[in-house]
């Protein structure tokens, strides 16, 4: 593999790694619609990433796990919204 792949495959790990670490945080505030977003976005830039594939069968359980629980109240969608825009903020810098 040329030097010139090699660094353009790094570059396309870490931007992998980079949406999977915010597919977390998402997963982790409940937010499996925009985990699952940013997991397809890992796999836009890094198809071959299992751990990527993995993570989307994880969300994709917890989503239909949550979907047979009582819905999200209004508190808990308001921390959702103020944790996404923080989110966007991180990603813009």
């Amino acid at each position: 593999m040329a030097k010139k792949d090699k660094e353009e495959d790094s570059q396309k790990k870490q931007q992998a790694s980079l949406f999977l670490k915010h597919a977390d945080k998402y997963f982790k505030s409940g937010d499996f619609e925009a985990a699952l977003k940013e997991v397809e976005n890992a796999l836009e830039v890094d198809p071959g990433n299992f751990y990527a594939r993995a993570y989307k069968d994880r969300i994709e359980a917890a989503r239909s796990a949550s979907q047979e629980r009582v819905p999200q109240s209004e508190d808990s969608k308001q921390n959702t919204e103020v944790f996404k825009k923080k989110l966007l903020q991180e990603q813009q810098r």
